[in-house]
């Protein structure tokens, strides 16, 4: 769906189409949403992995993704594991402490049906920035 591209250097720059990420099709279950989900976190994984070698760093720590105020929701810490574990299979070090580190949000919306150009399909939309230690945004990237 989306391409991860990461500036090389300092840049902040927005990547990937900008478009939802639909997880919840009509029929599916919560298997083929995560299934879509990691695909799109392995993306965002590789840009990342890129960014830290572009930069000489080896580790990064995954913060939390936070969902909408208005909404009891919980599938935050989730995001934050699959993303750390897309990031764990290019080598990179996920820790506790280190000088970059990557946080998000992520909020419900509505994308077209391929199927039916009337139908609406409940999607999510995830934004995320790298920081470093002192809150500078060194990139951020959605879908």
């Amino acid at each position: 769906m989306s391409i991860a591209r990461f500036p090389s250097r300092g840049c902040r720059r927005m990547f990937g189409p900008g478009l939802a990420l639909a997880l919840v099709l009509a029929g599916a279950g919560p298997v083929r949403a995560q299934l879509a989900l990691r695909e799109e976190l392995a993306e965002v994984a590789k840009g990342l992995a890129a960014l830290l070698k572009d930069r000489g760093e080896e580790t990064i720590r995954v913060g939390d993704f936070t969902g909408p105020p208005n909404l009891p929701v919980s599938s935050g810490p989730g995001i934050s594991q699959l993303l750390a574990e897309e990031l764990r299979k290019l080598d990179i070090v996920v820790k506790p402490r280190a000088r970059l580190g990557v946080k998000g949000e992520f909020h419900a919306a509505e994308v077209p049906s391929k199927g039916s150009p009337t139908a609406k399909l409940l999607a999510v939309r995830l934004k995320g920035t790298v920081e470093d230690t002192f809150g500078t945004v060194i990139t951020d990237f959605g879908f």
